[in-house]
């Protein structure tokens, strides 16, 4: 059986979330998953069918900035069914990541057969991937995707981790870190 390989962005793995209510250091794995997995026949991430997918329209999302020992954590709002929930922008994660804590919450299902063994910094666990759309980041609409569900977390209230699966959907991300806002395409 192949493993879909994950990590954790250096921002995320260097951040104390102690003042979020929980710490990096126990999440079993973040997200990052390797250009081997889709070679290896672990299905895909990010948007269900990027062809036929328009790009996002452009826009301008608010952040929270929490900077902690040099280190700086990125928390966007997204809205999934109508309900915001906070995720974590992390540029270096190359797959969308949702705790099974809010899996349910957000309408999440299994969208394969088994689970995926995974493989992160700080472990080894499984998780499955599932379909999310009818969601934004802020108001910018997001296409419908395919996200990893997992055990990760993150600490009160944070729902998972927004990778460049669907960052890249706009194009380009820009984030002012001092005005803490993001302008997507």
């Amino acid at each position: 059986m192949q493993k879909l390989v994950l990590g954790v962005s250096v921002v995320a793995a260097a951040l104390s979330l102690t003042a979020c209510g929980s710490s990096a250091g126990q999440s079993p794995h973040g997200v990052q998953a390797a250009s081997a997995a889709a070679k290896s026949g672990v299905p895909s991430v990010g948007p269900t069918n990027p062809a036929q997918t328009p790009a996002p329209r452009p826009a301008t999302v608010d952040l929270q900035v929490l900077k902690r020992n040099g280190a700086a954590l990125v928390i966007a709002p997204v809205v999934v069914n109508g309900k915001t929930y906070r995720f974590i922008v992390d540029t270096g994660a190359t797959a969308t990541l949702v705790d099974t804590s809010y899996a349910k919450a957000l309408g999440l299902k299994n969208a394969g057969k088994a689970p995926i063994p995974v493989t992160g910094v700080t472990g080894t666990g499984r998780a499955y991937l599932a379909t999310i759309s009818h969601w934004k980041i802020g108001r910018a609409s997001i296409p419908t995707s395919t996200v990893t569900v997992s055990t990760i977390r993150l600490g009160v209230g944070l729902v998972g981790l927004l990778g460049s699966d669907v960052l890249s959907t706009f194009g380009k991300v820009t984030i002012d870190y001092n005005a803490q806002k993001a302008s997507l395409g």
